[in-house]
């Protein structure tokens, strides 16, 4: 594994939920014109298209919240780091 990933691990192993649950939304087809991974800078990010419609109807099927700006601040809690707009 990478020292990334590594790092991203609870003790004994686990990935955490708020990891986990941001990969599945990623990954979601239905999801991918309000928010998706990209990789057209040569480096991975998350682009949110729709900041409003991830509130309303994406956010919460896979956190017990559905606020934006709480998002923000647990994508922020894992290293992400907002980088335009």
């Amino acid at each position: 594994t990478t020292a990334a990933t590594a790092a991203a691990l609870l003790p004994g192993g686990s990935v955490p939920e708020f990891l986990y649950q941001l990969t599945k939304m990623l990954t979601d087809a239905h999801n991918r014109d309000i928010i998706e991974w990209s990789t057209y800078s040569g480096n991975g990010r998350i682009e949110v298209h729709h900041p409003a419609r991830l509130e309303r109807e994406v956010l919460g099927r896979y956190f017990r919240h559905s606020k934006y700006s709480s998002f923000q601040r647990q994508l922020n809690y894992f290293g992400f780091r907002k980088i335009a707009g």
